[in-house]
């Protein structure tokens, strides 16, 4: 069809109402396998309904539309436009989603309209779709798509405006993008901003996936057409992405400094391993290069000016780019947004500097009157101005950590609001390190003992939050935060974010723990990757034995060096896997895994919860066996097992398997190597101070009260 036909089949559904509820108004775009349109909710108000078209839903794309498309509405973020709901109107053969109206233009009108953006206009957009990309890969979901008419530019109050990302890849459509293509396998339209993975017949895909989209986006933006959008064809295309590098960008834009280019070009590379790994290594290339700033004014979003055109930068050698490995960090050049840095924080807390920073919120380095070093967490200006979930969640994670005590947990000291700023803090211990994900994604599988050790250190930090009837609901390797003593090297683990933990308490009539009201029914709350099928089900009713299988999955990812749901490519698919699909075998995936600690972490693995170990102390017990009677760790064996040990662990654990003797000393676990390079060495993530005293008996009620009154303000808040 052309876009013609698909503006007159869209424009037929006018002054339709479909599912007697959505009476559509207006056509917002079309497209050949489905269109948007502006519709009024006869129950909520103004909406955005998207259908699709019943020729693009038969099979399996309709299968996975009813299971996939529900999931959606659990992704949410400023930088994200959210799903409200989904189904389907037999009366017109139409499935839909609806998502929140926002007034806002989608990129690939403002680039038909404007050409060749201004170079930092063009990278501050880029990091504000980044922020809404990354904050879905967190929770296991790829968007697949990431092109222009997918990023919708939204105005603000007082000239401001924020990128926002729609469309996420759940529903799978065919499309007829060369002999290789396979029904469902691709999204449908145009292939130009495709990863070369996808237009490869058997290739898993990740999140890199989206880092080369937003690349190729991010290219477009600065030269005016996508890097192979000369190409006539739709399978030249194909055949160009897959077997060509992208055309030089300073060939199309001279203008465009060496820095950038080098960014934009890494993120285009066809060799998945020389690629950024993930969407926020992508964002801290890209901010440096922002100007300082990621705000983005609406007279900022112009075309590159004639004097800018004049200018021809210095050319950058893109073959001399050197691996992902050797490449600098430029992490330390964060932007401090809320200009906290040289300020007193509630008048208490001198802001030293900046941390890190995510899409909620940001971490700085604080000095408190008594010179004590400290982290301090604070939300977002913009959030916690807008009542947004984020407090809520903000205001739990203080409560829940601020009662546990553990060596093994992130200490919270003090939270409160500086009133005069408008921003809710949460003070914490400082640590340097880095966390688990960042380890297993670099090195991959870890020398048994000491991916038990790791494991059971954080065991024992979670079991601290159950003997305190807080369960976390979102344990995984990123909320595993590795601190390494600056004197010894010794690593302890921490376990961070209590922003998904849920309070219990314990009946003592019925001898059984009953939840307080610090969730919503039926919402995911957690990582799905991580999550328990009893948790996917219901995030309100569980238990401590959710966060067992949370931590048997981190340990059996530790062990194998692989993910344990690592063929789903979105979170429908995931979610029934975790409830359904049988589990690979540890000791099918890891040879080198001793079988009884297999069997161990897939006790914990087990769906039915009566078989599943029943409390983290036993889990601890269990695990304890394997660790060679410490749980001692060193920041130079966080490095992944070579082929070689890996075949003398394999044998070792086959003789076991057996039942022929083997050498005493660690239940069939190899001695844990001191290995030569330490790849914690050069990373500087956090810093724990030298002396770090929690506060005074006197200042827990204190916290309590403050937390009272957030917790209070954010429920009015969403009770009006």
């Amino acid at each position: 069809m052309t876009p013609a036909d698909d503006a007159v089949r869209a424009a037929s559904l006018i002054g339709s109402t479909l599912v007697d509820r959505y009476r559509v108004d207006a056509v917002l775009s079309a497209a050949t396998a489905s269109a948007t349109f502006r519709v009024m909710d006869l129950r909520e108000g103004a909406a955005a309904l998207k259908v699709f078209y019943p020729e693009y839903m038969r099979g399996e794309a309709g299968r996975r539309f009813l299971r996939d498309s529900s999931a959606l509405v659990m992704l949410h973020h400023p930088h994200l436009v959210e799903t409200l709901g989904a189904g389907s109107d037999p009366q017109h053969g139409l499935s839909f989603l609806t998502r929140t109206l926002i007034v806002a233009r989608s990129l690939d009108q403002v680039l038909a309209e404007i050409g060749v953006l201004e170079p930092v206009a063009a990278v501050r957009m880029a990091l504000h779709a980044a922020r809404g990309v990354n904050a879905a890969h967190r929770v296991g979901v790829l968007h697949r798509n990431v092109k222009p008419e997918n990023l919708f530019l939204e105005l603000r109050p007082e000239d401001q405006m924020v990128v926002r990302v729609a469309d996420f890849g759940a529903v799978r459509l065919a499309a007829d993008l060369g002999p290789d293509a396979k029904p469902n396998d691709l999204p449908p339209g145009a292939p130009d901003y495709l990863a070369p993975e996808q237009l490869k017949p058997g290739p898993e895909v990740d999140e890199r996936v989206d880092v080369w989209g937003l690349g190729a986006v991010l290219y477009e933006m600065l030269t005016g057409s996508p890097p192979f959008g000369h190409l006539e064809t739709a399978s030249d295309v194909v055949t160009a992405i897959t077997s060509d590098d992208a055309p030089h960008i300073q060939d199309r834009a001279p203008w465009v400094e060496p820095e950038l280019a080098l960014v934009v070009h890494r993120a285009l590379s066809r060799d998945q391993a020389r690629r950024y790994a993930t969407m926020e290594d992508f964002a801290e290339a890209l901010r440096p290069l922002a100007a300082g700033d990621e705000q983005l004014a609406f007279d900022g979003v112009a075309t590159v000016s004639e004097s800018v055109r004049a200018h021809a930068a210095a050319r950058a050698d893109l073959q001399s780019q050197p691996p992902p490995e050797s490449v600098p960090s430029l992490r330390p050049h964060e932007t401090d947004e809320l200009g906290l840095v040289g300020r007193r924080l509630d008048k208490r807390y001198k802001v030293v500097r900046l941390i890190g920073r995510g899409g909620m919120g940001a971490v700085y380095e604080v000095e408190s009157d008594d010179g004590t070093r400290l982290a301090a967490k604070l939300i977002s200006r913009g959030l916690a101005g807008e009542n947004h979930p984020a407090l809520v969640r903000f205001a739990r994670e203080a409560r829940a950590a601020s009662v546990i005590s553990s060596p093994n947990v992130v200490a919270t000291y003090d939270a409160g609001s500086d009133d005069e700023l408008g921003l809710p803090y949460i003070i914490m211990e400082l640590l340097h390190g880095t966390d688990l994900s960042s380890v297993l994604k670099r090195e991959g599988a870890l020398e048994p003992q000491v991916a038990v050790r790791l494991v059971l250190q954080a065991a024992r930090g979670i079991a601290a939050a159950h003997a305190r009837n807080v369960v976390h609901r979102d344990v995984k390797p990123a909320n595993l935060f590795l601190q390494v003593a600056e004197n010894t090297q010794e690593v302890t683990v921490k376990v961070c974010d209590f922003g998904v933990a849920k309070r219990t308490r314990m009946d003592e009539t019925l001898r059984r723990t009953s939840g307080l009201s610090l969730t919503r029914t039926g919402g995911m709350l957690g990582s799905p990757m991580y999550m328990a099928p009893e948790q996917a089900r219901n995030a309100k009713h569980v238990d401590e034995r959710a966060d067992i299988w949370s931590i048997a999955v981190v340990l059996w990812e530790a062990l194998s060096g692989k993910r344990l749901w690592g063929a789903q490519t979105s979170l429908g698919e995931l979610i029934v896997a975790i409830c359904t699909e049988p589990l690979q075998r540890l000791e099918d995936a890891a040879a080198w895994v001793p079988r009884d600690l297999a069997r161990l972490v897939h006790r914990g693995l087990e769906r039915d919860l009566s078989h599943r170990t029943p409390s983290m102390q036993a889990f601890i017990a269990a695990l304890e066996v394997f660790a060679g009677g410490s749980d001692r760790v060193t920041a130079e064996q966080l490095v992944g097992l070579t082929d070689e040990h890996r075949e003398v662990l394999a044998k070792r654990a086959g003789t076991l398997a057996s039942g022929r003797p083997v050498d005493s000393g660690s239940h069939g676990g190899a001695s844990v190597p001191t290995l030569a390079r330490s790849p914690l060495a050069s990373l500087q993530v956090m810093t724990r101070p030298p002396v770090a005293a929690p506060p005074s008996s006197s200042t827990g009620w204190i916290i309590g009260v403050i937390l009272a009154i957030l917790a209070a303000g954010a429920a009015f808040a969403f009770m009006r």
